[in-house]
């Protein structure tokens, strides 16, 4: 795991981490961003990703081709900027993924708890992974297998599948 940089141009910090107002303003290489804001502003901040050099996005963000119309029309502009840019896409309309594996928790759900004084279960190295479109329905399992004691490598939420799909998330692990 890496730094993280907030971007959010109303906040001068989050949490004790200095935001920045664009990525652009980082500085440093970005590995992974994630993307966590209304559906018509994701393009634009995915071009923006693209110009600073990100190669990896998940994007929470719903209200594309789920909704159908325009909708889909937006998330058609990400299958493109993918194909251009080579960016790795993962979403819109996903709950992210966590990887006990590279410890990263790039989820809003709440059953990852990475807190440092929080137990933790310790993968195998058959890498049990779970990958689900729904992110509810993975994390929930995730949640489940946790409780009863089994220790797994990743979970998915694949989501709308713009560009990465179940497929490629299963041939990684």
């Amino acid at each position: 795991p890496g730094a993280l940089y907030p971007i959010n141009p109303n906040y001068d910090e989050i949490d004790g981490l200095k935001c920045f107002k664009s990525i652009a303003e980082v500085g440093a290489p970005v590995d992974l961003a994630v993307i966590v804001i209304p559906a018509r502003a994701v393009l634009p901040a995915l071009e923006q990703c693209a110009v600073a050099g990100v190669k990896n996005a998940v994007i929470i963000s719903s209200g594309f081709a789920e909704e159908g119309g325009d909708s889909a029309d937006m998330q058609d502009a990400i299958v493109a900027l993918a194909k251009r840019t080579g960016m790795r896409i993962s979403g819109p309309n996903a709950e992210g993924f966590y990887s006990q594996v590279q410890k990263v928790a790039a989820t809003f759900s709440p059953t990852v708890d990475v807190k440092p004084d929080a137990p933790v279960l310790v993968a195998s190295q058959r890498r049990i992974g779970i990958v689900a479109q729904s992110g509810g329905i993975g994390f929930a399992i995730y949640h489940r297998a946790k409780a009863l004691g089994v220790a797994l490598s990743y979970v998915v939420s694949a989501g709308n599948e713009s560009d990465l799909g179940a497929g490629e998330f299963l041939d990684y692990m």
